[in-house]
């Protein structure tokens, strides 16, 4: 087994093997199992109910938008989902429900991670590919289409890359590039993080994990093609 199955919190079934050589390509189908959990469930308890997920570059078909995302997780399952919006640093949100006022169906674009609110418990099922193909836009300050207003960005971590720490995934984007890497912690509505610099106090090297996405918060712009299996 390989190191980054190790760092795995959940589990994994290849979806599909088309023949022994394809078993580690990087656009071979794959399956997670996720854990969602309503406020007061989980381990660790949730404090919100609130996750930030990763999807597939390429999705399953027909999970396109926010009320598609909903309903795959499911609407009575599922609060809200909300995408950051670079240019405000704040969330535009989806519901699936008229009462809702204010809501977007926003698109779901690859590489971009989203934040999800649970009313229940579920298992949500991640089901796509990677494409080694897609270059993300990892925008500094000032920069970007809209604008980014600090720096941050929402990244989609995915299965087959190959980076599997904060510090390896920082070290691939390029140090000086990147001010630091967050991680949500669910127990405390709060973000650990890790800077890859020694002067800064309290941070914690994380493990990244599929179908969880990190906020990256950078110096400099970069197009970004991580390094896949």
């Amino acid at each position: 087994m390989d190191k980054k199955r190790l760092v795995l919190t959940v589990g994994i079934v290849a979806a599909t093997i088309l023949t022994v050589q394809s078993i580690t390509a990087s656009n071979m189908g794959f399956k997670l199992n996720k854990a969602l959990s309503q406020a007061g469930a989980g381990t660790p308890v949730s404090l919100s109910g609130r996750y930030f997920v990763a999807l597939p570059d390429n999705r399953q078909t027909g999970l396109n938008n926010a009320k598609n995302l909903i309903d795959d997780i499911g609407l009575a399952a599922t609060n809200r989902v909300e995408r950051y919006k670079t240019d405000t640093d704040t969330y535009e949100f989806y519901s699936g429900r008229t009462l809702a006022s204010g809501q977007v169906n926003f698109a779901l674009a690859a590489g971009e991670g989203f934040r999800v609110r649970m009313n229940t418990t579920v298992n949500y099922i991640i089901v796509g590919s990677d494409n080694p193909a897609i270059v993300y836009n990892l925008n500094a300050t000032g920069s970007g289409s809209p604008v980014s207003l600090s720096g941050r960005n929402i990244f989609a971590y995915n299965y087959h890359q190959t980076s599997v720490t904060a510090k390896q995934l920082i070290d691939e984007i390029g140090l000086a590039n990147v001010n630091r890497l967050e991680r949500y912690k669910t127990d405390t509505d709060t973000f650990e993080f890790y800077s890859g610099r020694t002067l800064a106090s309290g941070q914690v090297n994380f493990a990244l994990t599929p179908g969880e996405s990190i906020r990256i918060r950078m110096n400099t712009t970069v197009a970004f093609t991580p390094s896949h299996y």
